[in-house]
């Protein structure tokens, strides 16, 4: 993705009142064959509104009050979808 592609997909989500919203990056979605000696640069695929359950400081989903909290920002993901049951991640 380059700058001006990156800049349009943000200004889009800007246009629709999400100026102030976290930005978070999906790790999970990131994967390059030379990870294993260093590569720590990977290409975005896309910016979106996602998202996703905060854990608390033992790793839960449930907190002291018995509630789920939900962060809702903009995710940034690289061009491998997560793992999913019937599908392996790719490599």
């Amino acid at each position: 993705m380059t700058l001006a592609q990156l800049t349009k997909q943000l200004q889009r989500l800007m246009d629709k009142g999400h100026g102030r919203a976290h930005v978070v990056i999906n790790k999970s979605t990131f994967k390059n064959n030379l990870e294993a000696d260093g590569c720590c640069m990977f290409d975005i695929d896309a910016a979106r509104v996602g998202q996703w359950l905060m854990l608390d400081e033992n790793g839960y989903g449930v907190h002291a009050d018995e509630k789920e909290h939900w962060r809702q920002g903009i995710v940034l993901t690289g061009d491998c979808p997560p793992a999913k049951e019937d599908k392996p991640p790719c490599r």
